[in-house]
């Protein structure tokens, strides 16, 4: 991923500077200086680091919305490096000074763009394995270490967004048929107060509920707490753990069944948790019954 920076940083320069004065632009130092009257870019990544939060490791949706991906969030500095060649004799220095600086305004003039600030100039439509999110410039001034065969200007850039491992795209089956479900819920039945040891207790849930393309008419229902009072009768298979299912009868109602405790000390609270069932997936929560159960 910071390799395709790299070679994208290059290949949009290349792209936006149409002045004569460049001989080349490249990622990695040359052994030959520039020849007289021309000039070169070296582009590199010189350092970024992650600016996430602490322990933030969670998929996000990659720019193209179509899938998640673990990423990196990261600021850092790009350098381009330009040179020209140096002068034996101090008018060819000048003109090779002037040369250099010519070369140095094509560069700052074609990175100074809106587009390019902003990082959607870097986009070309394929998966890069990073979106820019900011791209700007930092400073510019002679190397650290001067060149030995040319005269020199660093401009750094710093940028930040999110990068990513550039992976080949994984090529599925079509899309054919997709499960859908339309539920209209008319609320919850109030608290309802049952004694201990009573018979099963049936709880209508009005709901209507739309179904098409193979997703399940079953409500699923489970006890709150680590140990609630009762239980409930249903059928568990293919839900989560605690949980049962209750199919939907044949007028349309969902019909909860609960049993109480054979006793209780004063009184107790069952809390029972409504939710749309669903075939290999989570489910789906729609509210809560309580039940009061009295000595």
């Amino acid at each position: 991923m910071i390799d395709q920076f790299e070679q994208r940083l290059a290949d949009l320069l290349a792209e936006r500077i149409t002045s004569s004065t460049f001989e080349r632009i490249v990622r990695a130092e040359v052994d030959a200086a520039p020849t007289a009257g021309k000039a070169e870019a070296v582009v590199r990544v010189e350092r970024a680091a992650a600016t996430a939060v602490v322990g933030d490791d969670t998929r996000e949706v990659l720019p193209d919305k179509s899938s998640l991906r673990r990423v990196l969030r990261l600021s850092g500095t790009s350098l381009v490096r330009v040179q020209a060649a140096p002068g034996l004799d101090a008018a060819t220095r000048n003109a090779q000074r002037k040369v250099l600086i010519t070369a140095v305004d094509a560069v700052l003039l074609a990175l100074h763009d809106a587009d390019v600030r902003s990082g959607s100039a870097f986009e070309t439509g394929s998966d890069l394995g990073f979106a820019l999110e900011a791209f700007r410039l930092a400073d510019w001034g002679p190397p650290e270490v001067p060149a030995v065969n040319s005269i020199a200007v660093e401009i750094r850039y710093q940028f930040e967004g999110r990068f990513w491992p550039v992976e080949p795209v994984v090529v599925g089956g079509a899309i054919k048929k997709m499960p859908l479900r339309l539920a209209v819920q008319s609320g919850m039945p109030d608290p309802i107060v049952i004694r201990a040891g009573s018979a099963d207790l049936t709880i209508p849930v009005p709901l209507e509920l739309q179904v098409s393309d193979g997703a399940e008419a079953r409500l699923a229902a489970r006890l709150l707490g680590a140990s609630p009072p009762g239980s409930l009768i249903g059928d568990a298979t293919g839900l989560p753990p605690g949980s049962v299912g209750f199919p939907r009868g044949t007028d349309g109602i969902f019909r909860v069944v609960y049993r109480p405790p054979p006793t209780v000390v004063g009184q107790a609270e069952a809390r029972i948790a409504l939710e749309l069932a669903a075939k290999d997936r989570p489910t789906v929560p729609l509210g809560a019954v309580t039940v009061v159960i009295g000595s």
